[in-house]
């Protein structure tokens, strides 16, 4: 787990190195959906309507930074 966190933190880190960061921290937002799926796969509930307003809040966010 641990090799695996670090490897990710450094393809992140060298992301936002070679690209712009307006774009890098936009497509970041993928990890949202993905950790929803994954943990509901093994075993978390579902996030309920609340959780989904706060992910849409931030995604929302992100993409208003992005065009701005």
């Amino acid at each position: 787990m641990a090799i695996i966190s670090t490897l990710s933190q450094w393809l992140l880190t060298k992301a936002y190195s070679l690209g712009k960061a307006g774009i890098v921290g936009v497509v970041s937002y993928t990890n949202i959906p993905f950790a929803v799926g994954f943990g509901w796969m093994l075993g978390d509930p579902f996030p309920n309507l609340w959780v989904w307003l706060g992910i849409g809040l931030i995604v929302t966010a992100g993409l208003l930074l992005k065009k701005s």
